[in-house]
């Protein structure tokens, strides 16, 4: 098992190949995982450090797609820095990985205090994706971010804002 990788989420239709660029190339010195959801190609060829996956299960609605989310916690790595692909990518601070001893550890929403889920930093388990998979066979309306609320309840560590590049 690896030690770490930088990880996002491809959403195909949704990013385009410049979005994809412009987020892998801060971390050209780190292992990366991109999860690719839908039918579309992207080239890793100019980045030898990046693994796509591409999910395989049908993804035919907005939260479908955002549900691919938790292919995440399949990874093969101790811990995965996750950040969506709209946040301008930094590796966080050894600080903000330190203070990580959670399976989950996310900065606190500044309006509701639950986990914020565009930047996380996760211990992936197939029991953990297992259960979250199966929590979100549901309704349509349940949020991928309140699915991972309810499944790690007090569960996880709040990390300073500062690890969240949104909040910086």
């Amino acid at each position: 098992m690896h030690s770490l990788t930088y990880a996002t989420l491809f959403v195909c239709g949704v990013h385009t190949t410049v979005d994809f660029d412009w987020w892998v190339r801060p971390l050209l010195d780190f292992d990366v995982t991109v999860i690719v959801a839908g039918k579309c190609a992207i080239s890793t060829s100019n980045y030898p450090n990046v693994v796509a996956r591409r999910v395989r299960r049908p993804l035919d609605t907005d939260r479908a797609r955002d549900r691919a989310k938790f292919a995440l916690w399949t990874l093969s790595y101790d811990r995965v820095v996750y950040y969506d692909m709209s946040i301008l990518v930094r590796p966080p601070d050894c600080p903000c990985l330190s203070q990580c001893t959670a399976p989950l550890c996310a900065v606190r929403d500044p309006e509701s205090g639950d986990p914020t889920t565009d930047f996380m930093v996760i211990r992936p388990s197939m029991n953990a994706y297992v259960d979250l998979a199966t929590t979100v066979s549901g309704p349509e309306s349940v949020a991928v971010r309140d699915v991972i609320q309810w499944y790690f309840g007090k569960d996880w560590t709040a990390l300073p804002a500062e690890c969240n590049p949104r909040f910086v």
